[in-house]
């Protein structure tokens, strides 16, 4: 009876509402080539715009970037007689522009939109076109040196007669798809070949009540309104940690390190980091674990 009790709390405690403000994303890349926008003017004639454009990201967001449209229509053209003096922008640098704006602007609109800023900031959209390209592209990423993987998947598909369709092969630089996260577990499993066993496992998380956050946000807004801020602000903090441990060998000499970045059910970012230590300064006694670990309670 007991151990049933703790197994429903553990089932509790992985099936409990989120309490942060979140949207779900169903992104079905199979229909991505259908995307595409039409819209028909007064004149009785059609403008298609591609996924692939700047310009169809604008139109769906026309409620929030309003101003940002009307300038880019106006300076589109004097974009295209300079674009060979400039660097040429894409959709993820125009993600960025819109997404954190210029320090000079006093009146930022997605950082007021509350749960909509949710919606605005969601990656579907960079990830889908990412997909468009690869699957568009598949020579100039040089799969034909997958030859051997190719002509396997493809005896795959031939046997499956459910499967209809073309194959096509993730390189290993799309982030979050299986090559990419085989060649991370490999450079890791070599990494403790060549180092040993990691002495050190840190976890690393966001506080809401940073001052750096709670200072840039309005009085009706709540962390979890501006994401951006918060990954700011802990990105900038993790890498003052590891300068700490790493560069300044806080707990001596690291041979190696790894670190991953989670996000909690809060919807704060969190990271766990794995240190291995030099010969030298291996935690080998009870009094060094001493040294490296503490327990403060509070007051009350």
């Amino acid at each position: 009876m007991a151990e049933k009790q703790q197994k429903r709390k553990e089932y509790m405690k992985t099936y409990r509402e989120r309490n942060c403000k979140k949207i779900k994303v169903q992104n079905r890349l199979h229909y991505a080539e259908n995307r595409d926008v039409i819209l028909e003017q007064r004149s009785e004639n059609r403008e298609v715009i591609s996924a692939q454009n700047r310009e169809y990201y604008l139109e769906n967001r026309d409620e929030i970037l309003d101003e940002r449209r009307r300038n880019y229509a106006e300076n589109r053209q004097v974009i295209n007689d300079r674009i060979n003096n400039r660097r040429q922008s894409t959709l993820e640098r125009h993600f960025k522009s819109a997404i954190f704006g210029s320090p000079n602007i006093v009146y930022h609109k997605t950082h007021n939109l509350g749960p909509l800023n949710i919606e605005f900031y969601t990656y579907a959209c960079y990830e889908a076109n990412r997909m468009t390209y690869i699957r568009n592209n598949q020579k100039t990423l040089r799969v034909e040196s997958y030859k051997g993987l190719l002509d396997h998947v493809n005896n795959i598909g031939r046997d499956n007669t459910a499967r209809v369709g073309n194959i096509f092969i993730l390189p290993s630089t799309f982030v979050g798809g299986l090559r990419f996260m085989s060649k991370l577990y490999q450079d890791n499993m070599e990494m403790i070949r060549k180092f040993g066993r990691s002495d050190l496992f840190i976890a690393f998380t966001c506080n809401p009540k940073w001052e750096a956050i709670k200072s840039e946000l309005k009085p009706f807004q709540n962390p979890s309104d501006r994401p951006d801020l918060v990954t700011r602000v802990f990105r900038l903090k993790l890498k003052e940690f590891l300068d700490d441990i790493v560069k300044r060998k806080l707990f001596g000499e690291i041979l190696a390190y790894v670190y991953v970045i989670e996000h909690r059910k809060r919807g704060l970012p969190h990271a766990h980091c794995l240190f291995t230590l030099s010969n030298e300064d291996k935690i080998k006694t009870a009094d060094d674990v001493d040294n490296i670990i503490s327990v403060e309670l509070p007051d009350r």
